[in-house]
């Protein structure tokens, strides 16, 4: 038996397309909520001062963020929220990373992940001669590591409900061991000075500099060449992160006058020396220096003196702590550490690496099965129930996600020319959340909440929960709080996840934050009448 299609099939068929593909069309050009949610997203302040526009806050949290709490127990610094979750949830799984000959994930539960921050804390304060809540140079410990590709975060709250995971995608992503380095600092009182993997030396000796490090945690893969670098410089103490248990650098201290621990062995003399954490740490306690470095320069200019004149971000406990309900940057794992999520780390790949086995990071995706994927990334209507979705983006989001991909977070650029949101929400059939974040800020300060589609791509949405906003006047550039039809001028933000300030750099912190806490971030923003905001430009103004 054999059909054959007449002219009246072929003209079902297309005027079926035709219809779907109509609705579609006409459904992508409005927002999937209320309008009255999409024109009332922030809450503008009743007193409104000359040269700046109103001061808007988070809609959902008008008075900010609220207190962290743990049970009944109130979240102050990163030292109670690591020991209250560590001891809470003893068997769930926490951190993880692929084995490195068959390629399983090797989870280690919170248990186990207390008992290793407690060894590497007590190996640090007695092989590297540490002390916590100094707030000198005798607390810091510098982190200059490889990076992985990735980082896939999952968690369970409760039996009941589904797996929520995250997938956590950029460069800059530490390995497992170094976030246990810096999970045991945080934990114990010790200040964590991260530097990035790929700085320059200029960078790295600017850093040393000025914090006058002498503890210093590297990957193995930089070991010759930090050994060139600093030699001589205040660095006594190295601690090297690789696969060897029993490496022996006995040699190579007697070269260059270094004290060289693997991170192995620097863990049993933890085990074998026992040290509690600090009970000193509070609120205002530094958590974090956190210096900024141009990642798009290979080779060194000696004459570009911005090489060396990167500045130190000082965060505290209370800044990370605030930062938790802003989900983004810095504070990623602890937010799931929180919740009582699980962290699985992605293969080790250098960042030089061009001959990438792509398929064999994506298995690791899709074994995961993640919900939630944040993206540092340059950056229509959610759509899921078409044609298109059941004939082609179905399977791209069962490929490459493992099927359960529900969120996109996007940290873009100040000014983005592109617009991958549209076409990660049309291809993955998922919510796309944008954000605009600043190392000062601790995380994110603006993230859309919500989404009208037809909306600039540059509209970054409300402030967070911890922050408030404003527009300054910048003359000189033609951006002023008077502006039809609004507003514009230079963005301002203040709250408890704004920076203490830049270390050992009076002068360049009273530059950027006023005496009442207000941070200039540098960018020229416009205030939309709906309580969004519109990222301009970068602004000339000298500081």
């Amino acid at each position: 038996m054999t059909l054959e299609s007449s002219t009246i099939s072929y003209f079902l068929l297309t005027t079926l397309f035709g219809a779907a593909s109509i609705i579609i069309l006409q459904n992508g050009k409005y927002p999937d909520v209320h309008p009255s949610v999409l024109n009332n997203q922030s809450e503008f302040s009743t007193v409104k001062i000359p040269g700046e526009s109103a001061i808007i806050n988070s809609k959902v949290y008008p008075k900010g963020a609220p207190q962290l709490v743990k049970g009944d127990r109130p979240i102050y610094t990163l030292s109670e929220l690591y020991q209250a979750v560590l001891s809470k949830h003893q068997e769930n799984k926490f951190l993880g990373a692929r084995g490195l000959i068959k390629k399983d994930v090797i989870w280690q539960t919170y248990s186990k992940s207390l008992e290793k921050t407690r060894s590497i804390y007590s190996g640090l304060i007695h092989k590297a001669d540490l002390e916590p809540c100094t707030e000198m140079e005798s607390s810091f410990v510098g982190i200059y590591a490889s990076t992985s590709p990735g980082i896939y975060l999952k968690f369970k709250k409760d039996h009941d409900e589904p797996n929520i995971a995250f997938c956590y995608f950029q460069w800059n992503i530490t390995r497992i061991d170094t976030f246990w380095v810096e999970m045991a600092c945080h934990w114990g009182g010790l200040v964590t000075i991260p530097i990035a993997a790929q700085a320059i030396s200029s960078h790295i000796l600017h850093v040393v500099r000025n914090t006058k490090l002498t503890a210093l945690v590297i990957d193995e893969t930089h070991l010759e060449f930090v050994l060139g670098l600093l030699e001589g410089s205040t660095v006594k103490h190295l601690i090297v992160i690789n696969e060897d248990e029993d490496a022996d650098y006995s040699g190579l201290e007697k070269a260059y006058g270094f004290s060289i621990t693997c991170l192995h062995q620097l863990q049993k003399i933890g085990e074998e020396n026992p040290v509690d954490r600090s009970y000193d740490i509070s609120t205002d306690s530094i958590a974090s220096i956190y210096y900024n470095t141009n990642s798009q320069k290979i080779i060194t200019d000696a004459n570009d003196q911005d090489d060396d004149k990167s500045l130190g971000v000082v965060l505290t406990h209370k800044n990370l702590v605030t930062a938790i309900y802003n989900v983004l940057g810095y504070v990623l794992q602890a937010t799931t550490c929180f919740v009582g999520g699980s962290i699985a780390f992605e293969d080790k790949v250098t960042f030089n690496e061009y001959n990438l086995d792509v398929m064999s990071v994506l298995s690791a995706i899709r074994e995961l099965k993640p919900t939630v994927y944040a993206r540092y990334h340059k950056q229509g209507r959610l759509v899921s129930e078409c044609i298109y979705d059941m004939l082609v983006f179905r399977d791209i989001k069962m490929n490459l996600f493992g099927g359960n991909i529900r969120m996109i977070y996007l940290d873009d650029e100040d000014t983005p020319k592109s617009d991958l949101g549209s076409f990660y929400r049309s291809v993955l059939s998922v919510q796309v959340l944008k954000t605009f974040s600043r190392p000062e800020t601790s995380s994110n300060m603006m993230t859309t909440s919500v989404f009208d589609y037809a909306l600039d791509n540059r509209a970054v949405g409300p402030p967070l929960a911890s922050i408030r906003a404003k527009l300054v006047d910048v003359e000189k550039e033609g951006y002023t709080a008077e502006d039809l039809p609004n507003p514009r001028g230079e963005i301002y933000v203040c709250g408890d996840t704004v920076f203490a300030g830049y270390w050992n750099n009076i002068p360049a912190t009273t530059n950027v934050k006023r005496p009442d806490g207000w941070y200039a971030t540098g960018v020229i923003g416009e205030l939309l009448p709906n309580g969004t905001v519109l990222l301009l430009d970068t602004s000339t103004q000298p500081l």
